[in-house]
This record gives C-alpha cells, structure tokens and sequence, in this order.
C-alpha cells in the first residue's frame, strides 16, 4: 500500500479539530464552510487550491493540481475531499464530484458517493479497492465553452453546467447562452458587479426553465396535469351521447384547434412538448427514419406558430405531431395509455396529448398529454 493510501486510512481514524468540530453541527453547512473544510491543511489533498461549489445533495469540488500530479494522484485527492466533505457534513451530501484541472490535461472528474465512503469506513472495502473502482471521466467539450479566469468562476461554472443538463433534457437553450456568452465577456473584463448582475438574472431564468421541466415530467407521471375539458363538455356525463367512446370515457364534442381552441392547460403541455419531443422523434427516427424526419419539420413548424404567437395552430400541430409519433411508436408518444378516441366526436384511435387521449380536443378517452 503506498503512502498516500496509508496517509487515507490514518485520516479515517484521526480526524482534525476542525473537522470534528464543525462535523457536530446541526445545521446544514454553507458553500464557505464546505470549502473551508476541504481546505484544512489536515485533509491530506495535494491540490494547489480547492473550492466548493454547491451545498448538496450533490456537491462539485474545483481542484487544480499540479502538472506532474498522476491519475493516481488525482484519485486519492478525490478520496480526502469527498470523505471529508461527507463526513464533515452528516445527512446533507451524497455524492461529491471532483472536477480536476491541469495544465497541459483536459478537464477531467471522479465521483464518489456516500454509500462508497460508508463501506470503507465500515471495513467493507479497502482503501486500495476504493481508489481501484474510481474512473477520471474526461469533461466533455463539444459544448464546453472555456471558463475564463475573473469574477464569479464557481458560479459561471454552475451556470453552465445548468444549462448543458437543460440542453440534454431537450430544451431549447439558446437564450440562456447567449447571456452566459454576455456573462463571459463580462468576466474577461473584470467587470465583477455586472457579472454578478447577470449572473443573477440567468441563474432566475434558469430556475423557471428547470420548474417547467419538472412540472412536464409531472405531469407524464400523472400527477400535476389534470385530464383537460372543454366548456362544452362541462357538466356532460362520460360516455353519454351518440359520440362516446365504447370505454365509457368519451366526451362530447367540443371545439377543435383549426377553430381557434387552445388546452386550458396550455403552458403544461406546451412545457411536456419542449422537454419530451427531442427524446420522442429520436425514437421515431430509429423505427422510422422519414417519419422521424416528418417530425423534426412538424416541431420547427410548431415553434415557429409558437414564436409568432399563433398557439391554436401550434397546438393543433402538437396534436398531429403527436398521432403521427403513437402510429410508429405504437402507444401514446407523450404518456401511458392514450388509446381513445380521433380527430372528431366518433373516436378511433388518438394519442395522449390529443383528441381522444383525454388531451386538446374531443372525444377523449386516455389519459391527459
């Protein structure tokens, strides 16, 4: 067992004062706190300097190392700092990501979680199997812009890590970059109070992004999105009149989106859309590549109705977007079920988002978009 290793089992069983100290306290620790800790000379990390970004459950170390520091050396460092940050904060992290930097080297991570660090300290695992199963993850630099030096580069780095997971989500990102982009200029000149300025703006819109998001996949989970009725059908009893689905779910006529209807749950469907449509044509297209490609020109098509402020044809798209997406997929493309009704009062066969689904228009029967 090497030295380092050697050094990680004593720090197990000596832990500094101020370690121990903050480590009894109730409340949860903040950002300056945390990196205060990893920062204590005892902590055993060899970085040239380390700073916390994050309160947890998931929290993201800054280290930069030294040019000649090797992959094992990075590893081991990520073992003191995650230990002393799990330990030092009981119940308030869970997994800690050490983001390393080195000149000459990209930018590369090791996590760890609490379940990882409470085996060792349990004797399940040794410290040598510990540093064994950790892997240096290379930061993925396709749409990593480069983090200058300057004001605020804990938080500029948060932000963006915000917007690379809405990106993966299938958000439409480029607003938020464009201000990030402002923001860099900004850092570049040193200007740290419309930095911070800035930066408070996008981290507020960030923030409502991320509700709607939350809010969609809510609302595919069934909780959050109410099935949707129309003024017509308000009062009418399911499954009565000459139109009614042979469920026994179906509703009366109501108005269609050509006529000029919009969902009274529009903002939450339309959220459910710009999260899931990516995912949803991405599917299509490995079953059915010119279908899938039918989508992507139904999508623009439907940002665009969007953008110039003509939602009824936008969602009257969205409904044919999503019937195409169910005949490939074979089942509601936007949630479970949606085996009801069609375009019109008679049913036959709608997705869940549209007539028939429980969705925008008549004839409903599944569950809601």
């Amino acid at each position: 067992m090497s030295v380092a290793i050697g050094s990680f089992v004593a720090f197990s069983a000596c832990q500094s004062p101020a370690f121990a100290e903050v480590a009894s306290g109730k409340s949860n620790l903040s950002n300056a706190q945390l990196t205060a800790l990893v920062r204590d000379p005892s902590v055993g990390a060899r970085a040239l300097s380390v700073t916390v970004v994050g309160t947890g459950p998931l929290v993201t170390v800054l280290a930069e190392e030294r040019e000649v520091a090797q992959d094992k050396d990075l590893k081991i460092d990520s073992m003191f700092l995650a230990r002393t940050l799990i330990e030092g904060a009981p119940g308030q992290i869970e997994k800690v990501k050490v983001l390393f930097s080195q000149t000459g080297k990209p930018a590369r991570h090791v996590t760890i979680s609490r379940a990882e660090i409470n085996d060792f300290g349990a004797g399940r695992i040794s410290a040598a199997t510990l540093l064994q199963s950790l892997a240096l993850v290379s930061v993925q630099a396709d749409n990593m812009p480069e983090i200058n030096d300057g004001p605020e580069v804990e938080r500029r780095l948060l932000a963006w890590k915000r917007i690379d997971k809405l990106r993966a989500q299938g958000t439409g990102v480029s607003p938020f970059e464009a201000i990030f982009k402002e923001i860099q200029g900004l850092a570049k000149a040193n200007d740290g109070e419309k930095v911070s300025q800035k930066l408070t703006y996008l981290e507020s819109k960030l923030t409502g992004q991320e509700e709607q998001v939350k809010q969609a996949k809510d609302s595919l989970r069934g909780r959050g999105v109410p099935a949707i009725k129309t003024a017509s059908s308000a009062g009418a009893g399911a499954g009565s009149g000459p139109g009614a689905s042979t469920s026994g779910h179906g509703s009366p006529p109501a108005q269609s989106a050509a006529s000029g209807y919009i969902p009274p749950e529009a903002e939450h469907l339309k959220a459910t859309f710009n999260a899931q449509s990516n995912e949803i044509i991405s599917q299509v297209t490995r079953k059915n590549s010119s279908e899938g490609y039918r989508l992507r020109d139904m999508k623009t098509e439907i940002e665009k109705a969007f953008s110039t402020h003509q939602d009824a044809k936008a969602f009257e798209l969205m409904h044919s977007f999503d019937l195409a997406a169910t005949k490939v997929l074979g089942s509601s493309a936007f949630g479970p079920g949606g085996q009801g009704g069609g375009m019109g009062p008679q049913g036959g066969g709608g997705g869940g988002m549209g007539p028939g689904g429980g969705g925008m228009g008549p004839g409903g029967g599944g569950p809601p978009f």
